[in-house]
């Protein structure tokens, strides 16, 4: 039925036998209700909406992909088409109709391009995690020079655990496709009601969708207030290399030393990592001091000079993975996992480990996660407390019915991102009780979550189009944290090449360096290291402006080509930042 700029469809479904399996229970029965408005006036915005009805006897829907809307190529050449993607602080990728379906994405570790038997193909991440919003721009060029795109979004304030969708045709049939998983429980008799999907058409660029989602979603999050003296620092020094597979490269003893290497380049944000039980990835959560690096109490002095030479430290815990070798995994592992709807475990490997992925949305592992944090700033003297993988791993749906995500007989599977809510919020109020000026870090970046951190390590592997530019430009606010040293790439001069492009793009993000020390910077490199020490100086000098001006990504900036028309040279980097009063 169309009434005026709405149009609304309704779909049932019945099949016998459990969806044409005579193995099967029961009978699906389903109405579906679309729903679809199209503002007045200029512009192609439209809302979209589904309702799910289940007339079924026993079966559960739990997944509902919609819309997914295929066969788009903006203009007429897929290759000036443009897609930026969600993938952690963001991708941009050119021809997507024919990138998505190459072999390189298709061995896109975590987050690669799966083949249907369809032959569609297709890459969908979960948010909040792989994905950190819930939106994407498709945008091609105009005849005249200029953009026009499509903007998709799931303006959804539940935020439940949401695939984002991307597809291609393939190299033979180059068209894309964008839609939207959601994981939501609908029983027997049950219904459910989607929020808003918006789909606009527009004549702009990436930025356009991007202004779209942040004016959506400041409704719901609230932005980040960073200490003042936080808002200033331009690098941290992590220490990855206490203990590695089972080496020995540092001792507690040597924190001193080892923070004075730091603070001589000018660094007194001093990470800590590899300090628990057996080292760097093994063993999680046993989060005690390994005796091989030396007792407790050495950990703490250690600490306590940092803190005493004009210092503060970070310390590292994994509140996602759990070793399978532990001792504990058989009595509490295994009650802490997430459970897919077979009841399996989420197994990842990690080096010679393998861990299994745990819920944030079990009671037990999240008091474990904010207990931890408590005891290394009460005993250990941290300021900060980095949460690993929360914003970097898939999120997967947990069916396990002993979960907080759980009430009476029903089970909601998509409320993994709720789980992290918690914990952040709970790790966060334990350590600000015992300091009022400590802080959260994670692992790249998620919007809800960002909203209570200091600073989010972003990063994706470069060979896959990573755009940090689109979550930074989208949430100005949110600090970004950049891996500025060299690479571990054995030709020198690719290494170098690798590491100039690395600190323009920290520094003209307004990114914290990431820089480790000890032997990230290899004899032959002294070369990088002085530019490195030069690009420190600049980026602290630069630190005032920073902290105060609003990121503009490069809107506002004209290049001139050597013809005199305006165009931006692949060669230059840039970015336009505006200050209080304009």
């Amino acid at each position: 039925a169309a009434s005026g700029s709405r149009l609304a469809l309704r779909h049932d479904y019945l099949v016998e036998a459990g969806c044409g399996s005579p193995d099967s229970p029961g009978r699906a029965d389903l109405s579906c209700r679309w729903q679809v408005d199209a503002e007045t006036g200029p512009g192609g915005a439209s809302s979209w909406r589904i309702g799910v009805e289940n007339n079924s006897e026993d079966l559960t829907v739990v997944e509902v992909v919609f819309p997914l809307v295929r066969g788009i190529r903006l203009g007429r050449d897929h290759a000036d088409n443009v897609l930026v993607f969600p993938h952690h602080a963001g991708e941009r990728i050119v021809d997507p109709a024919h990138t998505i379906a190459s072999d390189r994405y298709r061995q896109f570790w975590r987050a690669g391009t799966v083949r249907g038997p369809d032959g569609i193909y297709s890459r969908e991440i979960n948010y909040c995690g792989l994905a950190s919003m819930t939106w994407m721009d498709l945008y091609g060029r105009a005849p005249d020079g200029g953009f026009f795109g499509l903007y998709m979004a799931s303006h959804d304030p539940s935020f439940v655990l949401t695939g984002v969708r991307s597809e291609s045709g393939g190299p033979d049939i180059p068209w894309c496709g964008l839609g939207f998983r959601k994981h939501v429980p609908v029983s027997p008799g049950g219904r459910w009601e989607s929020a808003p999907f918006i789909i606009a058409v527009h004549d702009g660029d990436w930025h356009w969708g991007a202004l779209q989602y942040r004016g959506w979603i400041l409704n719901h999050i609230s932005l980040p207030e960073v200490p003042s003296d936080l808002a200033m620092e331009s690098a941290m020094c992590p220490r990855y290399d206490f203990k590695q597979n089972q080496t020995v490269c540092h001792r507690y003893a040597e924190i001193p030393e080892m923070y004075e290497q730091a603070r001589a380049e000018g660094i007194t944000h001093f990470f800590v990592s590899g300090w628990n039980r057996q080292g760097f990835d093994t063993d999680y959560p046993e989060f005690v001091p390994d005796m091989e690096l030396g007792s407790s109490w050495d950990l703490a002095r250690g600490c306590e000079y940092v803190r005493g030479h004009g210092g503060f430290s970070t310390f590292y815990i994994n509140v996602r993975l759990f070793d399978l070798e532990s001792d504990f995994f058989p009595a509490l592992g295994r009650r802490w996992a997430i459970r897919n709807h077979d009841g399996a475990m989420f197994h990842e490997t990690y080096g010679p480990r393998t861990f299994a992925a745990i819920c944030p949305d079990c009671d037990e592992w999240r008091k474990w996660a904010a207990d931890t944090a408590g005891w290394m700033v009460k005993a250990f003297g941290a300021r900060g407390i980095y949460l690993d993988q929360l914003g970097s791993a898939g999120p997967f749906p947990c069916y396990e019915p002993g979960h907080a995500h759980s009430e009476r007989s029903h089970v909601h599977h998509g409320q993994y991102n709720h789980g992290y809510l918690k914990m952040i919020r709970e790790v966060r109020d334990r350590i600000r009780a015992l300091d009022p000026s400590s802080f959260l870090m994670i692992e790249n970046c998620g919007d809800i979550y960002s909203q209570y951190l200091y600073a989010n390590l972003t990063w994706n592997g470069a060979l896959y189009d990573e755009f940090f530019n689109m979550y930074k430009y989208t949430f100005p606010e949110f600090i970004q944290v950049n891996m500025v040293n060299p690479r571990r790439i054995s030709d020198r001069a690719e290494r170098a090449a690798w590491f100039y492009k690395d600190i323009a793009r920290a520094f003209v993000l307004g990114s914290v360096f990431w820089a480790e020390l000890g032997d990230r910077f290899c004899e032959e490199d002294a070369h990088l290291l002085a530019y490195f020490r030069d690009s420190l100086r600049l980026r602290k000098q630069a630190a005032p402006y920073i902290a105060r001006g609003i990121y503009q990504d490069d809107m506002g900036i004209a290049f001139a080509a050597g013809d005199g028309s305006p165009s931006a040279p692949a060669a230059i980097t840039a970015s336009r930042w505006i200050l209080p009063h304009g």
